[in-house]
């Protein structure tokens, strides 16, 4: 696994502190003390996530009790790994059922490889067919060392994907809006402290790696818990 000393220690220390104080006032024996709502406060993930309706990267109801968020890059084994041993699972439990919104962020910190890919991605993303690439793509890497991609190949994940229109596909490889987002959201990765892959934040717990299903099962009940939900 790659890692990049994450921060996270200070950015969960900074999103401690974004409660609203309270303030203390005596109510005069003549008027009627303001009635008190209890607004439920958003996790780290909600803070995070981009939380679009129409947003090819993202499955699940807006609504759903508990937001994820996971950091991939097209070049790490490990998030591959994730991807085809794991993930599958954690949709069919938990976004299938209502329980969870699931968002994917990309990050290119292995090079111009990692770029391509994640632009070809979102290539498809347009068409609809973000997820089906991410798995088209992640089925076919190596479980140890970095898969090499090219036109041919990347063309060939979208094939796989069901994307319906292959030339606009193409002529969407390398295009330099797609760069630039790509960049941005990994940019907005290490604002927030993320500088491993893969990376997910489960309402305000982060776990780092290709942790065993159980170990995401267990953050995300508890997490469930915490916003009133029982799994």
């Amino acid at each position: 696994m790659r890692t990049f000393a994450p921060r996270l220690l200070a950015a969960i220390a900074a999103l401690a502190f974004t409660g609203t104080l309270g303030s203390c006032a005596a109510a005069s024996a003549d008027t009627d003390p303001a009635p008190v709502t209890t607004a439920v406060a958003p996790t780290w993930a909600d803070q995070l996530a981009r939380a679009d309706a129409d947003d090819p990267m993202a499955v699940g109801d807006l609504d759903a009790p508990l937001m994820i968020v996971e950091w991939t890059d097209y070049s790490c084994p490990y998030c591959a790994m994730f991807a085809v041993d794991t993930l599958p699972t954690l949709l069919e439990e938990y976004v299938e059922t209502g329980l969870v919104r699931y968002e994917i962020h990309d990050v290119a910190k292995l090079g111009a490889e990692s770029l391509e890919a994640a632009v070809a991605a979102r290539a498809a993303g347009e068409q609809g067919r973000y997820l089906e690439f991410m798995d088209a793509l992640y089925a076919d890497s190596p479980r140890t060392g970095h898969p090499v991609f090219t036109e041919a190949s990347l063309v060939r994940f979208a094939e796989r994907a069901g994307v319906a229109d292959l030339d606009a596909f193409r002529a969407r490889l390398g295009a330099a809006d797609l760069q630039s987002a790509v960049l941005e959201s990994q940019e907005a990765a290490r604002a927030a402290g993320i500088e491993s892959v893969p990376s997910f934040v489960i309402g305000d717990e982060y776990l780092l790696g290709a942790l065993p299903l159980d170990d995401f099962r267990t953050v995300i009940d508890a997490q469930l818990e915490a916003a009133g939900v029982t799994p």
